[in-house]
Order: structure tokens, then C-alpha cells, then sequence
């Protein structure tokens, strides 16, 4: 039988969180590990591949834009790749027309969309689901 780790927090599932505000990667780092989440943080897609290799979150939630390549493209390489192809993807995004997310409906579509600024209570029921989801597969 294998031994249950003493470290409480080696037992959360590990969320990387991508966007190059601070303040958005301050906020949801209080909001997520509040949840009881593991949180590691990116700046931008680069450093968020070199994470996902590194770690292998349980969950990725990433802001659309950023300054050295966009969600989208993250998304390809995380989906390109058999080793993490499976990890859920989350975009956050600022509204579109209509209060819509801004997403590109011809683009490759991430496991979920929640909307910046809005309640941080959608993030995380979408998050719990997504790893439930997964969980049961």
C-alpha cells in the first residue's frame, strides 16, 4: 500500500496559472490556493511550456493575450504534445461584443472560458469540474 504523503499540500491538485499581470497572477494565486490548490505561476508562454515539462500541473488557466504569443497558441503546443495533451485548459479573457468572451470560435477551443473580471466563484466551479471530469476517465 502506498504512503500518504505528511505534507497536506503534496495531496492538492497543481494549478499553473499563466498571465503577465502581477496582479492577476497575485489575485488568483490568493484565490486558488484559498481553494486549496497548488499554485505555480508564468509570466508568458514560453516560461508556462517550461512549467508544464517541468511540473505537469493537474490544470492550466491562462490569459489569451500576452506579449510573447497568445492562449491559443499555448494551447497547441500543450495539445500537440501526447504528454500533456490531456491536461484541462482554461482561457481567461476580457468580454467581447455583448458582454461575450473575446474567443475565437475558428480556433482551437480550450476545455473552458471564464471571463476576467468577473466573480472568481465561476473559475473555480469550472476548475473543480474540469478535474472531477478527468478524475473519472
Amino acid at each position: 500500500m502506498p504512503e500518504r504523503s505528511s505534507d497536506p499540500a503534496a495531496d492538492r491538485p497543481t494549478v499553473l496559472v499563466v498571465d503577465d499581470s502581477p496582479v492577476v497572477l497575485h489575485v488568483l494565486e490568493i484565490v486558488l490556493e484559498s481553494a486549496q490548490y497548488n499554485v505555480v505561476t508564468a509570466t508568458g508562454g514560453t516560461e508556462a511550456l517550461l512549467e508544464v515539462e517541468r511540473r505537469r500541473p493537474d490544470i492550466i488557466i491562462t490569459d489569451v493575450a500576452m506579449p510573447d504569443g497568445d492562449g491559443f497558441g499555448l494551447l497547441r503546443k500543450i495539445r500537440e504534445n501526447p504528454a500533456t495533451s490531456a491536461i484541462p485548459v482554461i482561457m481567461l479573457t476580457a468580454s467581447g461584443p455583448g458582454g461575450r468572451p473575446a474567443v475565437d470560435p475558428g480556433a482551437l477551443q480550450p476545455d473552458g472560458v471564464v471571463r476576467k473580471g468577473g466573480g472568481w466563484s465561476d473559475l473555480l466551479a469550472l476548475a473543480s469540474r474540469l478535474l472531477r471530469a478527468r478524475d473519472a476517465v
